[in-house]
């Protein structure tokens, strides 16, 4: 009898209580919401008052999931989403490396509040989208492409380091590519310099690395396609000192066997790990 009983249970259909998060639901998630703690200001501290915040973006169509709750620690920084589901009247997130799933039950038009999080901090506060997802449609860059390209997007995280740096990767003094393409809300490429090169220039010690410091060095990605020879960005500049835009124009970026080279700036880039 027991075993028939446990058939039975078996056969029975099981209501699904959670639903894969429809494309639409995942598209109004993305963005950048805050939570603000200044009393003051509003939750996205547009008279400059962002006092004891957390910020949080997420982004889902470039990087299939990824999320970041930045409170200005050393600890913050992306996390993968595994898998994304609707359950009743709450949106949950299963993260990678983490055995709580993150619990968002949305408020009003423009708020989301933690219910669950292994960051007990977190939880019972409420988040206002400051900034919506750009719609990104010019981007058509598949998830093999993301990952070798985008130096914002895990697992990898590549840098894409000057290849005239004395050391290659091993490098301490250098300049480097971001491509931000993980970013949800202002994808963009952008030259920067490692930790030990702008201290050296701050306090006007010995430079040893190779850098162009020909305006601001960022530009913003309108577009982003594969080509036979690697990729075509089109790019907009940003004119320093502002960010005003500048000029729009396509930029070539060649896939080499060490990285990337990009023709236009007699440039050549080794694809190092983080």
């Amino acid at each position: 009898m027991k075993k028939s009983l446990a058939l039975l249970f078996c056969l029975l259909p099981v209501t699904a209580s959670a639903a894969p998060l429809a494309p639409g639901d995942a598209a109004r998630l993305e963005g950048e919401w805050r939570n603000n703690a200044a009393p003051s200001s509003d939750a996205c501290g547009r008279n400059g008052e962002f006092l004891y915040g957390v910020n949080l973006t997420m982004e889902f169509r470039l990087t299939g999931g990824q999320i970041a709750f930045d409170d200005g620690s050393e600890g913050a920084g992306p996390q993968r989403v595994t898998a994304s589901e609707k359950s009743g009247s709450e949106i949950v997130l299963r993260l990678e490396n983490d055995d709580q799933p993150l619990r968002l039950r949305p408020v009003g038009k423009d708020g989301l509040t933690v219910a669950a999080s292994s960051a007990p901090g977190l939880v019972g506060k409420t988040f206002r989208q400051c900034r919506s997802g750009a719609p990104r449609d010019g981007i058509a860059l598949s998830r093999t492409d993301m990952t070798f390209l985008a130096t914002t997007m895990l697992p990898q995280n590549p840098r894409f380091v000057d290849a005239r740096s004395k050391g290659g990767c091993k490098a301490s003094q250098y300049q480097y590519l971001n491509f931000d393409l993980a970013n949800p809300v202002a994808p963009e490429i952008r030259r920067e310099n490692s930790d030990a090169l702008g201290a050296a220039i701050f306090a006007k010690r010995k430079v040893t690395a190779p850098r162009d410091e020909d305006g601001m060095g960022r530009w913003v990605i309108e577009g982003a396609g594969k080509t036979a020879t690697g990729y075509e960005f089109r790019v907009t500049e940003l004119i320093p000192p502002n960010g005003s835009r500048g000029d729009t124009t396509r930029l070539a970026v060649q896939r080499t066997a060490a990285g990337i080279a990009i023709p236009a700036w007699k440039r050549a880039y080794l694809r190092c790990p983080q």
